[in-house]
This record gives structure tokens, sequence and C-alpha cells, in this order.
């Protein structure tokens, strides 16, 4: 970080049990979407449309850039990534190369685990919420972000998500869909054809 300027670095992490013994597979190897980590690309970009392939266990970040971005947003329950793609925006992220960094212990029972459940409004709802956040702070990117964020928000709907978010988030996504394909508003009815329009 110090040679490079980044505002974030991380790295691969070996994988465990609750018992403490290894998966053959480490964490770069389970999760292969780790290659497609900052290097010319647009880090907030390549982050918001291929997910989390940041193991959090390795992290270090400066203070400073985490009390400018505004530090943990702790009413989104995926609060992590939310810190990366806002820290990215702040600066450039580096993966520091070699041997893994940390371990990172799997367990059944884990809130992450919980988090990631297929339909899980936390998670739907969390990633939603990180992407409404960049489409406001860099409207460029409505290009490939919008419609999946649309998606999200009808997706955190169908499952239960509070009606007046899902309403306010539709209002917020409306002028970056304008012109868009007829396949944003068939997803829509298909959707949320159970609750109705």
């Amino acid at each position: 970080m110090e040679s490079t300027g980044a505002v974030l670095s991380y790295g691969n992490a070996l994988r465990a049990n609750r018992d403490g013994q290894f998966f053959r597979e480490d964490f770069y190897q389970r999760h292969p979407l780790w290659r497609a980590r900052v290097g010319s690309e647009d880090p907030v970009r390549v982050l918001l449309e291929q997910g989390n392939w940041i193991a959090a266990p390795t992290v270090m970040f400066r203070a400073d850039t985490l009390r400018h971005i505004g530090a943990f947003d702790e009413s989104i329950a995926y609060e992590d990534f939310d810190t990366y793609v806002r820290m990215a925006h702040a600066g450039d992220l580096v993966f520091v190369e070699g041997d893994a960094l940390a371990v990172h212990r799997e367990l059944d029972s884990s809130l992450g685990v919980q988090i990631f459940r297929p339909n899980s409004l936390r998670w739907i709802e969390s990633i939603a919420r990180t992407e409404l956040k960049m489409l406001a702070a860099r409207p460029d990117l409505a290009e490939g972000v919008a419609e999946r964020t649309y998606v999200r928000v009808l997706q955190a709907s169908k499952v239960g998500a509070n009606r007046r978010w899902v309403t306010k988030s539709m209002k917020t996504l409306r002028p970056y869909l304008k012109g868009r394909s007829r396949r944003t508003w068939i997803l829509h009815r298909v959707i949320v054809g159970f609750r109705g329009s």
C-alpha cells in the first residue's frame, strides 16, 4: 500500500472447517473471479458487476480513507462489500501476491452463510442498497448496473422488503432506465406478477 498509494489491500486466504482442517481449495481457487481483480479496469464497476471477490480476512485499508467515506454502513447486512465498493470509489485497491495471508474458517452456522442463502432478503437488499449508493455517486455506472439493481429491488419486494423502500428505490432508478430495452419492463412484470403491479 505504501509503494502503490492504494487505499485498500487484500490477498489470498486458506479455507478451513470448524475443526481447523484445511480444504483442498484456497479462497481464490474456490472463487475464480479473483482473476478479475483490480488492474487497469474500473474497480467499482468490476466489484458491482462481478461480485465480491475480496477475501475479507486479508483486507487492510487506510483509516483516514475509511473515515472519509463514512466508515461501515451498519444498516446494511453485507457491510464489508459496501465498504470495499466505496473504498474503490475513493482510491486504488491492490492485490498482495504470494502466500495466503489468513485462514478463513467456514462454519454452517456463520452469519455469512445465513446471509448468502438463496432468496435471502438481507443479501438481495444489501447489494441493491450498495448499487443505489454508487449509481448516485457515479451515474456513468448506469449501463450494466441500473437494470440489475432494478431486478434486485423487485426480488427484494418478492421476498418481503419494506414497500416504502421498494417504492423509493424504484423512483430513484427510473431516470437511469429511460430508453432501456423492453426486457427490463418484461422482467418487472414477471417478477412482480405475484404481487400485482
